[in-house]
């Protein structure tokens, strides 16, 4: 199941850095738990009442700490920072890649010889996937490495959008939803009913802390069906597979010894194999 997932086939999106950005920037600090909260209903206000209260709980968390050791109190009440640190939350969106290295082996689209500097560096540098847009310095493999995988994907999957959220709107949850499954060892995708892509109007990115109601209610429905089809090929599997004996399971079936039969009579009819 994948709930508003960032998932893309190449490294086309120079904004990362700009998050980044924004996130080491944002206010991590307030006079008080209460001053914190008023804050959060402003910019969180599309959130679920309950998640809204978990965050409460569980978002912040007493001054002093780590990064913040005076505690800055003033008065009777203490301040508050994010449980969560803010340079957590932006190291999640990207890696420094200040050499910008590039994808092993990847040649220049110049003149087609392999991009000798920086060398490859498999300690610090071991995943970065294709080349940079010109200028960006950071890079997140995990995207792209699931881009290319997932036409080879074999287990159902579900996509869950948020009608309102860029990466609906501009189309990519879609296409990777046309794309899971398709190719060689995947379940089959879309055309055999192993993908779906649904979305929720009204809601954005954080569509489960959103709407959290309809959230579960459309993953229950998904699994039961998919419960269902886990119980089809358990019945399938089992199906002339219980009844043998444990010698008999130990050696070809007769299907397999068909198989091997007509392959041989095919090799001495076309090649005149001595066999």
């Amino acid at each position: 199941m994948l709930i508003e997932p960032y998932i893309i086939e190449k490294n086309t999106d120079a904004d990362a850095p700009l998050l980044v950005h924004l996130t080491k920037h944002k206010q991590d600090v307030w006079p008080s738990r209460a001053a914190a909260e008023e804050k959060a209903r402003q910019y969180l206000r599309s959130w679920d009442s309950r998640v809204l209260e978990r965050w409460f709980q569980w978002g912040y968390r007493e001054l002093p700490t780590a990064l913040y050791p005076k505690d800055g109190a003033h008065n009777s009440e203490t301040p508050v920072t994010l449980t969560t640190t803010k340079f957590q939350e932006a190291m999640t969106y990207a890696r420094a890649n200040p050499y910008r290295h590039k994808e092993l082996g990847l040649q220049n689209e110049n003149n087609g010889e392999r991009l000798a500097a920086p060398p490859h560096d498999p300690l610090f540098f071991p995943d970065v996937m294709a080349g940079l847009p010109p200028g960006q310095q950071a890079y997140r493999p995990e995207p792209i490495v699931a881009g290319k995988l997932l036409p080879h994907l074999r287990p159902s999957a579900l996509f869950l959008s948020g009608a309102s959220s860029p990466l609906y709107k501009c189309g990519l949850h879609t296409t990777m939803a046309e794309r899971t499954g398709g190719s060689i060892g995947g379940s089959g995708g879309v055309r055999y009913g192993r993908v779906r892509h649904l979305w929720v109007e009204g809601a954005g990115h954080a569509l489960p802390l959103e709407k959290v109601d309809l959230t579960a209610s459309i993953l229950g429905e998904w699994i039961q069906t998919e419960m269902e089809r886990w119980t089809t090929d358990e019945h399938r599997i089992a199906t002339g597979w219980e009844d043998l004996s444990p010698a008999e399971r130990s050696r070809f079936t007769k299907e397999w010894e068909k198989v091997m039969a007509e392959s041989l009579a095919f090799l001495r009819n076309t090649k005149g194999a001595k066999l």
